[in-house]
C-alpha cells in the first residue's frame, strides 16, 4: 500500500510570482491548427454534452447536426506550453510543425519542421472531443529533423528546461528521449506522451524504455492525466492498484525524477520518496479544457526550470491549468497570485 502525502495549501503559500525569474524553455515537436466548432440539432438548439451527442448519432431520429465555426487557433502541445511559459515571463521557443499562418504572430521564437496537424474540437458544456487529421511530417519525424534547425541539440542544452510532448502523434519523440540523453548540461525534461489512452501496450511499453534511457542521465517529470497514467503501468503489470500505487510503479520502473498526474481534483507526483498530493483549485464553470494539460506542462517546465522544487511546482502548475479551463486564457504572474491568495481547493 502506498501512503500519499497531502500538501494542502502550503505550497500555494509558497510561491511568490513576483519573484519568478526569467527561465528558458524550448518545447517540442508537434504544432496543429485548431478549428473549434458548437454542434444544433435540427431544432437549432444547441448539442451541449458528449452524452447528448452520442445519443443523437446513436438514435433513429437525426441524420445530420449543424456545426456552428467557433474560432480557430494554432494549437499542438508544444505551442501551449510554450504560451504558458511565455505568459509567465519565461523565455520560450518551439520546434514544431508550423507552416501555416496561424502561427505567424506567436510572440516568442519559433522554428519550424514541417506542416502542422488539423484538429476539430467539437465543444460541449462538459468538455471537447477532438477529431484530428494527422500530418504526415509530424507522423514521419525523426531526431534528424530537430538537428536541422538546431544542430546538436545546441538550443536544448543551452535552456533551463525542456518540454516534450505528443508521441502519440508523433513516434519519433521516443528516439529523441535516448538522444537527449547524451546532451551535455540539458535541463530537467517534462515529457507529455499525448493521449496514449488506447495504443497498444508493447508500444508504450517501447515508450517506457526510451523515456528510462534520458531518466538515466538527466531529471525526467512524466506528466499525464489519471487514464493515460494507468495505461502506462498496465503496459508493465497486471496490478490494477489505486492511481497512487499505479503512479508510483511507474516511477519505479522508469527511473524518472518524478511520475505525475494532473487532475480535476489535485496533481499527483511519485517520486522516490513516496507520493506527493497537490490539491487542485475548484472550477466552478468550465470555459474550455482542450490545451489545459499543455498548460499544466508548460507551467511544470517553467517552475522547475527556475529552480522550484517539485511540489510548489505543481501548485503553480495547477494554478494555471485550472485558470485555462475556466476562462479559456493562458494565466500569467498576476494571475496566478491572485488564484493563490484567493482561490478554494479540492478537499
Amino acid at each position: 500500500m502506498v501512503t500519499v502525502e497531502d500538501a494542502g495549501r502550503t505550497p500555494y503559500e509558497a510561491l511568490s510570482p513576483d519573484e519568478f525569474g526569467t527561465p528558458s524553455v524550448r518545447c517540442l515537436p508537434d504544432g496543429s491548427v485548431d478549428q473549434y466548432y458548437r454542434l444544433f440539432d435540427g431544432r437549432s438548439d444547441r448539442v451541449a454534452s458528449r452524452a447528448a451527442f452520442a445519443d443523437l448519432v446513436a438514435g433513429d431520429d437525426a441524420e445530420s447536426v449543424t456545426t456552428v465555426p467557433h474560432g480557430v487557433d494554432g494549437g499542438g502541445q508544444a505551442v501551449n506550453a510554450a504560451r504558458q511559459v511565455h505568459a509567465l515571463g519565461g523565455d520560450a521557443g518551439v520546434f514544431g510543425h508550423l507552416d501555416h499562418d496561424v502561427f505567424a504572430d506567436l510572440p516568442f521564437a519559433t522554428r519550424s519542421m514541417g506542416r502542422p496537424a488539423q484538429i476539430r474540437v467539437l465543444e460541449f458544456e462538459d468538455r471537447e472531443f477532438m477529431l484530428s487529421e494527422e500530418s504526415t511530417d509530424l507522423r514521419d519525424w525523426t531526431p534528424e529533423a530537430l538537428r536541422s534547425v538546431d544542430p546538436g541539440f545546441a538550443s536544448l542544452a543551452d535552456a533551463d528546461a525542456v518540454f516534450v510532448g505528443n508521441w502519440v502523434s508523433a513516434r519519433g519523440v521516443a528516439d529523441a528521449l535516448e538522444a537527449f540523453a547524451s546532451v551535455d548540461g540539458l535541463g530537467p525534461v517534462v515529457f507529455d506522451p499525448g493521449d496514449l489512452t488506447h495504443h497498444d501496450p508493447g508500444d508504450v511499453a517501447s515508450l517506457l524504455a526510451s523515456v528510462s534511457v534520458l531518466a538515466a542521465e538527466r531529471d525526467v517529470v512524466l506528466s499525464t492525466n489519471a487514464g493515460e497514467m494507468r495505461q502506462i503501468a498496465a503496459s508493465f503489470a497486471e496490478d490494477d492498484g489505486s492511481l497512487a500505487e499505479q503512479t508510483a510503479a511507474v516511477q519505479s520502473e522508469t527511473g524518472v525524477l518524478a511520475a505525475v498526474v494532473h487532475d480535476v481534483t489535485r496533481a499527483l507526483a511519485a517520486t522516490e520518496r513516496g507520493v506527493h498530493r497537490v490539491p487542485n483549485v475548484v472550477v466552478d464553470d468550465v470555459e474550455r479544457t482542450t490545451g489545459a494539460g499543455d498548460r499544466f506542462g508548460g507551467a511544470l517546465a517553467f517552475g522547475l526550470g527556475d529552480g522550484l522544487s517539485l511540489v510548489p511546482a505543481l501548485s503553480l502548475a495547477n494554478a494555471c491549468a485550472s485558470r485555462f479551463v475556466a476562462t479559456a486564457e493562458t494565466a500569467g504572474r498576476e494571475t496566478v497570485a491572485s488564484v493563490v491568495a484567493d482561490a478554494s481547493l479540492h478537499r
